[in-house]
């Protein structure tokens, strides 16, 4: 019992024990950033590889077939010239693990989905919705109240 709470006390003296966890649909998978800034995949409990992205991750989502997964959060050091942005990840999951795409938001990410075929990625943001073209790599904006003309992925979709 001391040897967790010793390790309890090392932890809060880190400054950063707001560790999320991502989860895909079926729980299999999990994401987490035990080290900030550096992103551990488990599959089944069994750990499948790790990348480093660079920031912690306050939310995310994995495709439903759990090929590709989404990480957003703050950056693993903060400018004071620009404290509140977001820096979001894409990464591919198929043989090796590696980031596909990068984003940087100068505000809060609230919430992203994939397109029904994994082609893009809508980015709930403060200052809009992003769509990022997966493929073409390149991002378009547009109002808070956009709304895809395609189908998105949801869990209880599966």
């Amino acid at each position: 019992m001391k040897r967790y709470f010793a390790l309890f006390l090392f932890l809060i003296s880190l400054g950063d024990v707001n560790a999320e966890v991502v989860s895909s649909c079926d729980g299999r998978y999990l994401a987490a950033d035990i080290v900030r800034g550096r992103i551990t995949i488990e599959k089944d409990g069994k750990n499948v590889g790790s990348v480093n992205v660079g920031h912690a991750i306050h939310g995310g989502v994995f495709s439903l077939d759990d090929s590709m997964l989404v990480v957003f959060g703050l950056p693993k050091k903060l400018d004071v010239n620009y404290p509140q942005v977001t820096h979001l990840s894409v990464l591919s999951l198929k043989s090796k693990i590696k980031i596909i795409e990068r984003q940087v938001y100068g505000g809060g990410v609230y919430e992203v989905v994939f397109s029904a075929d994994k082609k893009y990625i809508v980015v709930n943001n403060q200052f809009g919705v992003d769509v990022i073209d997966v493929e073409e790599k390149k991002s378009h904006s547009f109002d808070i109240t956009y709304l895809p003309k395609f189908d998105v992925q949801h869990c209880h979709a599966r």
